[in-house]
């Protein structure tokens, strides 16, 4: 793997480009989701230890992974690594609709209006101490929406913060669920 022709560019790319023009015609949407995960034992020796940030495709009940790099830091991404991942793939991808996909760690502002600067749709899960604003009102957490395990909500153009009013981006629409049970439990909390 040391090898220079070994890259995602040059060994990848070419393969993701074929499955692309194979199965999804020009114009579809497709859907992207961002990841980070850790490999190895925070406990073990350094180089056991693997911060890996990913963006896949997904494909049916399937993950294509796209791009991908170990970060040199542990903890979350920031916007700048984000960056670096999804520009090429936004490239590769220009013929068709990109839809992203995030959990927790990539709701943020930046990240939101970046993707919308792309022209990029996106859903990000928002943390259930956001607050967001609909209009004509004040400011409020979504924990304060009375969200309970069955019950979904839907709120069309709404200002969504993360903690400051100062910081947030506008409208959006928000989907709020709360799952009775996944895999037999009960989650903590809605997405």
């Amino acid at each position: 793997m040391t090898l220079d022709i070994l890259n995602v560019f040059d060994a990848w790319f070419p393969i993701v480009l074929h499955l692309l023009h194979t199965y999804f015609p020009a114009g579809s949407t497709l859907k992207l989701t961002l990841d980070r995960t850790t490999w190895g034992s925070l406990g073990q020796r350094p180089w056991w230890h693997y911060n890996v940030l990913t963006v896949v495709l997904i494909w049916n009940r399937h993950a294509l992974p796209l791009n991908w790099t170990l970060l040199d830091h542990t903890g979350n991404s920031d916007l700048e690594d984000q960056k670096l991942l999804l520009l090429p793939i936004f490239s590769l991808l220009s013929g068709y609709h990109i839809v992203v996909l995030g959990d927790r760690e990539f709701c943020s502002v930046k990240l939101a209006n970046w993707l919308r600067s792309q022209k990029a749709s996106f859903c990000l899960r928002l943390k259930i101490s956001a607050y967001i604003q609909q209009q004509g009102q004040d400011f409020r957490s979504l924990k304060s929406l009375g969200l309970k395990p069955g019950m979904s909500l839907f709120l069309a153009g709404v200002r969504v913060t993360k903690k400051r009013a100062n910081q947030g981006f506008s409208p959006f629409n928000v989907t709020c669920y709360w799952a009775e049970k996944v895999r037999n439990m009960r989650p903590g909390e809605g997405g």
